[in-house]
């Protein structure tokens, strides 16, 4: 194990034991200790909590901005691997029609074949984006699941 990671689980042992110390003591007692040090412990406490909600969002944002670019740079990708052949996409489609019974949108094009080469490859296109698009709305974006 490197030196570095046995500084670091020091280090995660350390904060763990203060965590422990905080919740586990008497909350009065801390007060007191906060009183004769001259600070006054609500101000503490409200400036602590305030302080701990502006990291999270920091870090919220920071995590739904790096999704957002992820997302974006797929949308790029799919839009640049749009070079595939006619018959390949034609073959796409229909295994997308087949797949979707039900869906309003297909009945839309249910004969495929009425369609023009870059009318079939813009709707795959439009399906990709789509269902990409679906997958990161049902992302919430929480870390933790809260």
């Amino acid at each position: 194990m490197s030196q570095e990671k046995l500084k670091y689980g020091e280090f995660l042992r350390n904060l763990n034991d203060s965590i422990d110390e905080v919740f586990y003591s008497d909350i009065e007692e801390q007060k007191a200790v906060l009183r004769e040090l001259g600070h006054d412990p609500e101000k503490v406490i409200r400036e602590g909590a305030e302080q701990i909600a502006y990291l999270r969002a920091k870090q919220l944002r920071k995590i739904k901005a790096e999704r957002t670019q992820a997302f974006l740079e797929k949308m790029q990708e799919k839009l640049r691997s749009v070079s595939e052949s006619a018959g390949v996409a034609r073959q796409r489609l229909e295994e997308w029609l087949s797949g979707g019974a039900g869906d309003p949108a297909i009945a839309m094009f249910r004969d495929s074949t009425a369609l023009e080469d870059e009318d079939v490859r813009a709707l795959l296109e439009d399906i990709d984006m789509l269902e990409e698009f679906k997958r990161f709305l049902e992302d919430d974006g929480s870390v933790d699941g809260k």
